[in-house]
């Protein structure tokens, strides 16, 4: 007996259908925004590398959800990223603002070009300090996280 292989599409051919919800995560309130249309691609095989771009926010609130002084720039921010991160290669799959942070998650094939573009975007992005991590993630174990909520 064999096993049947899921077939996959590369990731930018899949729906760029988004929903928004609240949450609250160990106390604290985040607004969670995913990219829904890609239900079908969890765990895909080529996009096994998770990228997260922390961007903190430059005026806390009690809350640690942004203000709207401060949204037009990280709306920038994430103009720039999907400008210039986001490719046939890696996705915009959730964003997560929270604690004072914006984070903007993304699955790549290629982490190594990601890198380098990420190091440019954050040369280049001078209204705040961009931080970003990209890790071995083949289960999309953040993606799913984001999706359950």
């Amino acid at each position: 007996m064999f096993k049947l292989s899921k077939k996959y599409k590369t990731i930018d051919l899949y729906p760029d259908t988004w929903d928004v919800s609240d949450a609250t995560l160990k106390g604290d309130a985040f607004i969670i925004r995913v990219c829904t249309g890609l239900k079908e691609a969890i765990g895909h095989p080529d996009y096994s590398y998770q990228i997260g771009i922390a961007v903190p926010l430059n005026w806390e609130t009690e809350t640690g959800i942004m203000s709207n002084a401060e949204s037009e720039s990280l709306k920038e921010i994430e103009d720039q990223i999907e400008k210039k991160i986001e490719s046939k290669n890696t996705r915009l799959v959730g964003i997560l603002t929270g604690r004072n942070m914006r984070e903007f998650i993304l699955y790549t094939s290629e982490p190594k070009i990601a890198e380098e573009k990420l190091e440019i975007l954050k040369n280049e992005v001078d209204s705040h300090k961009i931080q970003f991590i990209i890790q071995h993630d083949p289960e999309w174990n953040t993606y799913k996280f984001m999706i359950e909520r």
